[in-house]
This record gives C-alpha cells, sequence and structure tokens, in this order.
C-alpha cells in the first residue's frame, strides 16, 4: 500500500515539473516499489475519468446518440479500457526507451508519467465540465479546450525529455506513442459501447 506522503510527493513532483522546474524528478521514488507503487496515481485520477466519461454519454445523449447495451456494459468497457491504457504505455516504452538507449532512466519516467497524469486531467476535466455545462460560449469553448490539449502535450513532452533527459523530437515521439495508444483504445472502447 502506499502512503499518504508518497502521494504527496508524487503530485508535487509533478505539480513542480508543471512549472517546467526539472527538480521535480527528485520528489519521485524512481526504484523498483516507487514504480509500482505510482500505478496509485491511476486510481487517484479514476474518478476524474469516470466524470470525464459521464460527460462525455451526456453530451452523447443530448446529441441524441445513446447508450445501446445499458449502463453496466458501458462501466465495463470504460473500466476496461482505462485499466488497458493505464499499463499498456509502460509496456510500449519499456521497448521504446531501449531503442533510445534511455533504458536505465524508465523506472523514473514512468512513476513522473504516471504522476503526472493526475495533473492532466485535473486541468482537462474542468476545462470539459465548463463547455459542456455551456458556461464557455461555443467558439471559445473550442479555443479553450484546444488550447488544453496542447498544454497537455507540451507537458507530457517536458517530462518525457526532463526524465529521460532526451530531446524534443524524441520527447515529441513518446508523447506520439501516447496519444497513438490513447485514441486507438478508445476508438476500440467507443465501437464496443
Amino acid at each position: 500500500m502506499i502512503s499518504a506522503r508518497e502521494v504527496a510527493y508524487g503530485l508535487y513532483g509533478a505539480y513542480r515539473l508543471a512549472h517546467l522546474d526539472p527538480r521535480g524528478m527528485d520528489y519521485f521514488d524512481d526504484s523498483p516499489l516507487g514504480f509500482w507503487r505510482s500505478f496509485h496515481a491511476a486510481l487517484i485520477a479514476a474518478p476524474a475519468y469516470a466524470i470525464l466519461v459521464v460527460i462525455h454519454v451526456v453530451d452523447a445523449a443530448e446529441a441524441g446518440i445513446h447508450i445501446q447495451h445499458g449502463w453496466f456494459h458501458l462501466i465495463l468497457v470504460e473500466s476496461l479500457a482505462y485499466a488497458i491504457g493505464v499499463f499498456a504505455f509502460p509496456l510500449v516504452m519499456f521497448h521504446f526507451t531501449a531503442a533510445l538507449d534511455r533504458g536505465d532512466r524508465y523506472l523514473g519516467f514512468i512513476v513522473a508519467y504516471n504522476w503526472a497524469a493526475v495533473i492532466q486531467i485535473g486541468l482537462f476535466l474542468p476545462v470539459t465540465a465548463a463547455i459542456s455545462a455551456g458556461l464557455v460560449p461555443g467558439a471559445f469553448g473550442s479555443v479553450l479546450w484546444l488550447a488544453a490539449f496542447l498544454l497537455i502535450l507540451f507537458y507530457a513532452g517536458y517530462v518525457a525529455r526532463t526524465a529521460l533527459r532526451i530531446g524534443s523530437l524524441e520527447a515529441a515521439g513518446v508523447v506520439f506513442v501516447d496519444l497513438s495508444l490513447s485514441f486507438a483504445i478508445s476508438w476500440v472502447a467507443n465501437g464496443l459501447r
């Protein structure tokens, strides 16, 4: 089990990286045990992810698209998609970091990336909720969503660049792999709904 102190350190490290402070890496436990414990970040982010799914379903229902197989099926599909997403990226990155000759930095990178996901969803949820609730006018909502998305991509790239000590081009490749996996998993999940 992870301690409250480890959670606080993980979140604070991710927060420091969000402020472009490379010393944020100092707050992560990059040992094998710290690696496995960093997956608790997915549990912390799960309620926010669930709210995003509900927002998506409500928006779809308002557009005339309804759940075909019921709520239990939707919850099962989304839960599996979330779990697959949490573990697919680290598995792919194990090989990707080896190809970049950065295998020695793999554990610290995944630890940082896992905790950074909490910061990312912490930004994306309020933006999505505000747009869905109609608190942001239509065109501005699209611009705000795009700005949040680009900021998240930049942050993910910064985490990759800092944790792996790689250049911007390689970091962009890491973000591309993450996006590609996320879109593929979402596409399959949407087909199963």
